[in-house]
């Protein structure tokens, strides 16, 4: 079972500054992530976006379809590098430099977004500053869409792994994961939330069943699973199996 540690925030940084690395090596359950982000979009029709610790900004620029205007941030310039290639000539989208540990957020918005940034702050009394600072950073009922990932959700997926006898899968070293009660307690005094979403059909597919199908290709039917998961057929109902889930919280 995984646990809380104290993550040096010197590593993290170091990861993210490799040029080599890569924010989400699961093509499939990122355009899943980015389908959820893009449905809340359209569901809240709000006008700007914050778009914190957006990486190689390849997802904003297809977020900027929906709002009028987007500050992306990040804080490693190995991504900044990449995002501002990938960012061309969007006009509506201002790239900007950010530590959001040390930094103010100088701009405001309708809407705040993380993907999987939360988790890369070392502990959780660092998330909850953030999340405070993100909260003020919003405009009168704004909403925040945070994508991240929870110890919930991985060792639920892990005490699978282990009946079907399959290894467990560990946490990234760099990440520091939600405990969804802790969070979801926090959260509740900034928050109202209006949805959450789980990723566990396309977790139990990708990460359990077709492992036991296919040895040698075990992304074989990967893509299969992502259409099953995009038709809207939860297996699970509210339970989470995978660390990755998205909550749509409207500000108080």
């Amino acid at each position: 079972m995984q646990t809380f540690n104290e993550k040096n925030l010197s590593i993290v940084k170091a990861h993210w500054e490799n040029k080599d690395t890569v924010s989400l090596k699961d093509e499939n359950l990122r355009e899943l992530e980015q389908d959820v982000i893009i449905e809340y979009l359209k569901l809240i029709n709000q006008k700007s976006l914050n778009d914190f610790g957006c990486g190689d900004a390849g997802d904003t620029v297809r977020f900027s379809k929906y709002v009028n205007n987007i500050n992306a941030y990040d804080y490693s310039k190995s991504m900044l590098s990449k995002a501002s290639k990938n960012i061309k000539n969007q006009e509506n989208i201002v790239l900007s430099e950010l530590d959001i540990i040390n930094d103010q957020i100088t701009t405001k918005a309708d809407i705040a977004l993380t993907k999987r940034l939360l988790i890369n702050l070392g502990n959780f009394e660092n998330q909850k500053n953030v999340i405070k600072k993100i909260y003020n950073s919003i405009e009168k009922n704004g909403y925040f869409i945070m994508l991240e990932t929870s110890l919930d959700g991985l060792n639920n997926l892990n005490y699978l792994r282990k009946k079907t006898k399959l290894p467990e899968i560990p946490a990234p070293h760099h990440n520091t994961l939600f405990d969804l009660e802790d969070l979801k307690k926090y959260l509740h005094e900034l928050f109202i939330l209006e949805d959450v979403r789980y990723f566990s059909t396309y977790y139990f597919f990708t990460r359990i069943y077709n492992q036991m199908l296919e040895n040698t290709d075990m992304k074989k039917y990967d893509v299969l699973a992502k259409k099953i998961t995009g038709l809207g057929l939860n297996f699970f109902e509210d339970k989470i199996i995978g660390p990755q889930f998205a909550m749509l919280l409207r500000k108080k």
